[in-house]
Protein backbone atom coordinates (compact mmCIF):
# COMPACT_ATOMS: atom_id res chain seq x y z
CA UNK A 1 0.00 0.00 0.00
CA UNK A 2 2.88 2.39 0.81
CA UNK A 3 4.40 1.73 -2.62
CA UNK A 4 1.10 2.51 -4.33
CA UNK A 5 0.72 5.82 -2.47
CA UNK A 6 4.35 6.76 -3.13
CA UNK A 7 3.99 5.89 -6.83
CA UNK A 8 0.77 7.95 -7.06
CA UNK A 9 2.40 10.99 -5.42
CA UNK A 10 5.43 10.69 -7.69
CA UNK A 11 3.28 10.40 -10.81
CA UNK A 12 1.14 13.37 -9.80
CA UNK A 13 4.17 15.55 -9.07
CA UNK A 14 5.68 14.63 -12.44
CA UNK A 15 2.48 15.61 -14.27
CA UNK A 16 2.26 18.91 -12.40
CA UNK A 17 5.93 19.68 -13.06
CA UNK A 18 5.55 18.94 -16.78
CA UNK A 19 2.40 21.09 -16.99
CA UNK A 20 4.20 24.00 -15.35
CA UNK A 21 7.23 23.54 -17.61
CA UNK A 22 5.03 23.80 -20.69
CA UNK A 23 3.52 27.14 -19.64
CA UNK A 24 6.75 28.74 -18.41
CA UNK A 25 9.40 28.90 -21.15
CA UNK A 26 12.99 28.24 -20.17
CA UNK A 27 14.17 31.38 -21.97
CA UNK A 28 12.61 34.52 -23.38
CA UNK A 29 8.82 34.35 -23.78
CA UNK A 30 5.97 32.96 -25.87
CA UNK A 31 2.81 34.64 -27.14
CA UNK A 32 -0.54 32.90 -27.58
CA UNK A 33 -4.01 34.04 -28.69
CA UNK A 34 -7.28 32.54 -27.42
CA UNK A 35 -8.51 32.32 -31.05
CA UNK A 36 -6.61 32.29 -34.34
CA UNK A 37 -9.53 31.91 -36.77
CA UNK A 38 -11.56 35.06 -36.18
CA UNK A 39 -14.77 35.89 -38.02
CA UNK A 40 -16.56 39.16 -37.21
CA UNK A 41 -19.69 40.70 -38.69
CA UNK A 42 -19.28 44.24 -40.11
CA UNK A 43 -20.19 46.83 -37.46
CA UNK A 44 -19.21 44.50 -34.59
CA UNK A 45 -16.37 44.23 -32.09
CA UNK A 46 -14.69 41.12 -30.70
CA UNK A 47 -12.25 40.71 -27.82
CA UNK A 48 -9.44 38.15 -28.08
CA UNK A 49 -7.30 37.22 -25.08
CA UNK A 50 -3.54 37.38 -25.63
CA UNK A 51 -1.25 35.57 -23.18
CA UNK A 52 2.45 36.26 -22.85
CA UNK A 53 4.26 33.47 -21.01
CA UNK A 54 7.55 34.80 -19.70
CA UNK A 55 10.68 33.03 -18.56
CA UNK A 56 12.16 34.06 -15.23
CA UNK A 57 14.72 36.31 -16.97
CA UNK A 58 11.91 38.15 -18.86
CA UNK A 59 9.59 38.52 -15.85
CA UNK A 60 9.82 42.33 -15.82
CA UNK A 61 10.85 43.04 -19.43
CA UNK A 62 8.63 45.46 -21.37
CA UNK A 63 6.89 43.64 -24.24
CA UNK A 64 4.79 45.55 -26.79
CA UNK A 65 2.11 44.02 -29.02
CA UNK A 66 2.24 45.30 -32.63
CA UNK A 67 1.42 44.23 -36.20
CA UNK A 68 4.01 43.51 -38.86
CA UNK A 69 1.87 44.76 -41.74
CA UNK A 70 -0.93 47.25 -42.28
CA UNK A 71 -4.41 46.28 -41.14
CA UNK A 72 -7.10 45.88 -43.79
CA UNK A 73 -9.21 48.97 -44.51
CA UNK A 74 -12.12 49.22 -42.10
CA UNK A 75 -10.39 47.26 -39.33
CA UNK A 76 -9.14 48.80 -36.10
CA UNK A 77 -7.37 46.95 -33.32
CA UNK A 78 -6.46 48.20 -29.87
CA UNK A 79 -5.07 46.57 -26.75
CA UNK A 80 -6.19 46.71 -23.15
CA UNK A 81 -4.53 45.29 -20.04
CA UNK A 82 -5.92 42.05 -18.67
CA UNK A 83 -6.01 40.99 -15.02
CA UNK A 84 -2.19 40.79 -14.95
CA UNK A 85 -0.81 43.28 -17.54
CA UNK A 86 2.58 41.51 -17.66
CA UNK A 87 1.04 38.25 -18.88
CA UNK A 88 -2.47 39.05 -20.13
CA UNK A 89 -3.70 41.53 -22.71
CA UNK A 90 -6.98 41.88 -24.54
CA UNK A 91 -6.95 42.58 -28.27
CA UNK A 92 -10.09 44.52 -29.26
CA UNK A 93 -10.93 44.11 -32.96
CA UNK A 94 -13.55 46.42 -34.50
CA UNK A 95 -14.87 46.03 -38.04
CA UNK A 96 -16.52 49.10 -39.61
CA UNK A 97 -20.06 48.63 -40.92
CA UNK A 98 -18.95 49.27 -44.51
CA UNK A 99 -15.97 46.85 -44.36
CA UNK A 100 -16.86 43.92 -46.62
CA UNK A 101 -14.92 41.04 -48.05
CA UNK A 102 -12.05 40.92 -45.59
CA UNK A 103 -10.13 37.68 -45.49
CA UNK A 104 -6.56 38.21 -44.42
CA UNK A 105 -3.86 36.44 -42.46
CA UNK A 106 -2.16 38.77 -39.99
CA UNK A 107 0.75 38.40 -37.61
CA UNK A 108 0.54 39.70 -34.08
CA UNK A 109 4.05 40.43 -32.83
CA UNK A 110 5.24 40.63 -29.25
CA UNK A 111 8.41 42.73 -29.17
CA UNK A 112 10.91 43.26 -26.42
CA UNK A 113 14.08 45.30 -26.84
CA UNK A 114 15.97 42.11 -27.84
CA UNK A 115 13.45 39.55 -29.14
CA UNK A 116 10.34 39.46 -31.33
CA UNK A 117 7.88 36.56 -31.28
CA UNK A 118 4.77 36.25 -33.41
CA UNK A 119 1.51 34.40 -33.83
CA UNK A 120 -0.45 34.19 -37.08
CA UNK A 121 -4.21 34.53 -37.20
CA UNK A 122 -6.91 34.66 -39.85
CA UNK A 123 -9.37 37.60 -39.85
CA UNK A 124 -12.59 37.40 -41.88
CA UNK A 125 -15.81 39.34 -42.12
CA UNK A 126 -19.14 37.61 -42.61
CA UNK A 127 -20.78 39.60 -45.39
CA UNK A 128 -24.54 39.98 -45.50
CA UNK A 129 -25.90 39.64 -49.02
CA UNK A 130 -28.99 41.72 -49.70
CA UNK A 131 -31.19 40.73 -52.65
CA UNK A 132 -34.13 42.66 -54.01
CA UNK A 133 -37.24 40.74 -55.13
Amino acid sequence: MKNFILFTILALSTVLTESFAQTTPKKEFTVKMSETDISIQPGKTQIIDVTINRSKSYSNTKIDLVFGSALPEGVSISFKDGINPLTQQQMIITINEDAMGISKTLILKAKSSRVTKGVMFKLKTNETIITNN
